[in-house]
């Protein structure tokens, strides 16, 4: 997996040099037609700074898909499959695939692995998080807090997700506070007594 990082790093600065060279090319000239040079350097700053903002978004994006190689020991196969779900997920869902990124993350730093990750717990944290109306990355930071709470296996992932969403929708309590309730004494009660 070390030669992943430079790669991607090296697309994505590939892609916004492209895009860049597209909209000097097109755009640019389009749009200083309608208005003079004024708006055409207007126009120039506002798309640089979209051209920028993709280009750190990306940054962002392969940086936490590299951590996310490293916290579940993945093979450059399995970042590869993780990081190919990870934009799948974001055009799927209401969730970005940066957001995605971060949930597999902490997913993986709870000891969930990428196959695990592929094969339903990714889709049950996004459920949970839309349920409880969390940011995505906290909904998988809950899920592993349950898991290890009550010392249930990395496999049975989702299940915790789907039954916190449960819990939270046949109740007045919220999924945070369902979280907040197993990170203090019943939490630690709970997993003491085998549940």
């Amino acid at each position: 997996g070390s030669q992943i990082g430079p790669d991607i790093d090296r697309t994505g600065r590939q892609a916004g040099g492209r895009f860049g060279l597209g909209m000097r090319g097109g755009l640019l000239p389009a749009i200083a037609g309608l208005g003079g040079p004024l708006t055409a350097a207007v126009a120039a700053l506002g798309i640089g700074k979209i051209v920028s903002d993709s280009i750190a978004t990306e940054a962002t994006f392969s940086k936490t898909i590299r951590q996310i190689g490293v916290a579940a020991d993945a093979s450059s196969g399995q970042v590869a499959e993780l990081r190919t779900l990870a934009i799948q997920m974001g055009t799927d869902t209401q969730f970005s695939a940066g957001e995605a990124a971060d949930a597999m993350l902490e997913l993986a730093k709870g000891g969930i692995s990428p196959a695990v990750i592929q094969g339903g717990a990714l889709k049950a944290v996004m459920s949970l998080a839309a349920a409880g109306e969390l940011e995505l990355a906290d909904a998988a930071t809950l899920t592993s807090s349950a898991m290890h709470v009550f010392n249930i296996d990395a496999a049975d992932s989702a299940k915790i997700a789907d039954a916190l969403a449960g819990g939270a929708n046949a109740s007045s309590a919220s999924v945070s506070s369902l979280g907040q309730a197993l990170s203090q004494e019943f939490g630690w009660r709970a997993g003491a007594a085998g549940f």
